[in-house]
């Protein structure tokens, strides 16, 4: 990532998880009910991984947080009805969780 500051302010490399089916595991075990996706950029909806999941979490077991820029990219993996889309401004309440979407730092 570069943000254009100098290396003594911020500095950050690129990490790839070199045993990525634990780290799936791992989640899958936690049993979420709430996955949050804060961007549509490749790093949040990989859909690779996303796939992952939805092959190894129980459909309808949770539900999806995320913007509307990234809709379509979700919509191609899994069902519209496990997403909730929210627009700047919007709130809603999630499995007892009150998220309030923002508009965020323009990237």
């Amino acid at each position: 990532l570069d943000f254009g500051l100098p290396p003594s302010v911020y500095c950050a490399k690129q990490k790839v998880l070199k045993d990525a089916q634990t780290t799936l595991q791992r989640i899958v075990g936690e049993k979420p009910r709430i996955i949050l996706i804060t961007q549509s950029l490749d790093d949040h909806t990989h859909p690779p991984t996303l796939s992952a999941l939805r092959r190894m979490l129980p459909m309808d077991s949770y539900t999806i947080i995320a913007p509307p820029s990234a809709k379509n990219k979700l919509a191609q993996i899994f069902p519209e009805r496990i997403l909730k889309i929210l627009k700047p401004g919007e709130t809603s309440c999630v499995g007892g969780v009150e998220f309030t979407a923002t508009s965020g730092s323009l990237v």
